[in-house]
């Protein structure tokens, strides 16, 4: 079993409507996976939605296929921002 979208470690962006994630991924070699934390729903495309876990974190959950079990760590759901600009910025956000 493989999974591309998703590694220890990551913030997976919130879904701004209900608070809680929407990610997308894709699961190689696995038809029906099961996950410890939130739902993971198969879209026409192919690809499997993540949805369930609330904002926050650190969350620690696995995706197992029945005979094989990854385990991910440091898990947020949130927003990230990044800034950039001129020296003029620091202490904006304070």
């Amino acid at each position: 079993m493989k999974i591309y979208g998703l590694q220890s470690g990551m913030v997976m962006q919130r879904d701004p409507e209900t608070g809680v994630c929407k990610t997308y991924l894709r699961i190689d070699d696995c038809d029906y996976p099961s996950v410890s934390c939130g739902v993971l729903e198969r879209m026409p495309d192919g690809r499997w939605c993540l949805t369930g876990i609330p904002v926050g974190g650190p969350y620690e959950f696995s995706i197992s296929d029945g005979c094989e079990t990854l385990c991910f760590s440091n898990i947020f759901v949130g927003d990230v921002w990044l800034t950039g600009g001129q020296s003029n910025m620091q202490g904006c956000g304070e």
